[in-house]
């Protein structure tokens, strides 16, 4: 029988008494998010973490093993900026608790990393990579082409994120019309934000 894990995460809230509207205020989102994630057959670990990471519960143990024994999200932060970095991975962890997050310091290291796991074992890809414009060595536009180029995404599994502490008009507009591109992220990323990525990346 299919499970729905939307209804799964209903009825264990409607047991214990969790009211949307709370749960809603504190992931920060509206109720009609909420209501829309319980109507989800195939509601993700990320946002069933989330929901029990603000009401302090853990739904493992009443969720099928092929949910549960999901690996965490695995994502890549290319940042040259060692404090930028970790204000994304403190954020990250904070808003969806257990993760496989690896950071770079610059886009060729990542790039070199990306290639080795791509001819090794592409099941190990990441899911996510946040990515600053304006870095030594290789810059975000660099890694892009690189990244287009070497064929390293070939069924466009990852999603990618742009990083900049200065949106000019120029970068929003290219970051629009690439097709690799998520959006386009301010820097320092707010609680908010991060929510409304993987919320979204969850329907």
């Amino acid at each position: 029988m299919d499970r729905h894990y939307g209804q799964i995460v209903a009825n264990i809230l409607a047991k214990n008494g969790c009211l949307i509207d709370e749960i809603a205020r504190k992931l920060m989102v509206n109720t009609r998010t909420v209501h829309n994630w319980l109507k989800t057959k195939n509601l993700n670990s990320v946002v069933i973490t989330a929901i029990g990471n603000a009401i302090d519960y853990d739904f493992k143990i009443h969720l099928p093993k092929v949910l549960v024994n999901k690996r965490p999200s695995k994502i890549f932060i290319v940042d040259d900026l060692e404090l930028d970095s970790v204000i994304v991975k403190m954020g990250l962890k904070q808003v969806l608790g257990e993760l496989d997050i690896e950071l770079f310091n610059n886009g060729d290291a990542a790039i070199n990393k990306l290639l080795y796991i791509s001819i090794n074992d592409p099941s190990l890809l990441p899911d996510y990579i946040f990515l600053d414009l304006n870095m030594p060595m290789m810059g975000g536009w660099e890694f892009l082409d690189t990244f287009r180029q070497l064929d390293l995404d070939p069924e466009n599994k990852i999603k990618i994120y742009l990083l900049s502490s200065s949106i000019c008009r120029s970068d929003l507009l290219k970051s629009i019309s690439n097709p690799l591109v998520e959006t386009f992220l301010s820097k320092p990323i707010e609680l908010n934000t991060i929510r409304s990525i993987f919320c979204e990346a969850s329907s």
